[in-house]
């Protein structure tokens, strides 16, 4: 089975099912988060933001609460379609496109783009990474801001680790995360098996993942066209340092 095949079964149910098991995926933490990224890109009101590999809508539909028009685009129809059924149950209006992000419609013309907890950036090879990110710029507006929240190379290389076990509260489902670290390269081969012991049920999906330093995200960046660069460790725009978990980086269009 290629990567692509894998990436295809990966972001089915399996991811979905799995981190929401563990409880990883908490939606009461998003509105807080959204509230956060607004202020830090400065958003100004009744914006247009893009929601880049937005999943089922975690961020996009808070965003749309506090008054935006807000495009959320996803490789997973099945993610999409979740988010438009959150949106409608919460009675806001949400525009969503399904598409692979190297693929981002030109048409779009955000003032905002955002992509959030190591989505997409990194999943494939790094000049799928660079079509995309020409796609993104396309779909920005002349001086529109980009914000992207990734995973610290720095806090991976201190904290590495082969394996870890994740359990449901119930004790029922268990995730094991398995990884192999390339240091010649700064990719993670990862390997997550899941079980569901009141089924019986045991799947498992194989890929790697290319972290980026703080410097080859701006080196890549830059290289379409992006500039402007701050660098911070949250969300609450908190200066980067050497044991910050996420990498979370502000760049322009100019």
């Amino acid at each position: 089975m290629t990567h692509a095949d894998e990436r295809t079964k990966f972001y089915g149910s399996f991811y979905e099912e799995s981190y929401a098991a563990m409880g990883v995926f908490n939606n009461q933490d998003a509105p807080k988060q959204a509230e956060q990224i607004l202020k830090l890109l400065n958003v100004q009101s009744e914006s247009n933001i893009l929601d880049w590999c937005g999943a089922w809508g975690r961020h996009a539909i808070p965003f749309v609460k506090a008054g935006h028009r807000v495009t959320l685009l996803d490789y997973s129809e099945r993610y999409v379609r979740r988010a438009e059924r959150e949106a409608e149950e919460q009675g806001v209006k949400l525009n969503t496109i399904v598409s692979d992000f190297r693929e981002t419609p030109t048409e779009i013309q955000a003032d905002y783009a955002v992509n959030l907890f190591t989505a997409g950036i990194g999943h494939i090879s790094k000049a799928d990474d660079r079509v995309a990110l020409i796609a993104l710029y396309n779909a920005l507006k002349p001086g529109g801001a980009f914000l992207i929240d990734t995973m610290s190379l720095l806090w991976i290389w201190r904290n590495y680790s082969t394996s870890r076990w994740r359990e449901s509260e119930d004790g029922t489902k268990r995730l094991l995360e398995k990884s192999i670290f390339d240091f010649t390269t700064n990719t993670i081969m990862s390997t997550w098996v899941y079980q569901d012991k009141a089924v019986g049920t045991e799947e498992s999906h194989t890929f790697p993942l290319h972290v980026y330093s703080p410097a080859e995200l701006i080196e890549l960046f830059g290289s379409v066209g992006f500039g402007d660069f701050k660098l911070y460790s949250d969300f609450t725009g908190s200066e980067f340092t050497i044991d910050a978990k996420r990498t979370v980086l502000v760049c322009k269009k100019p």
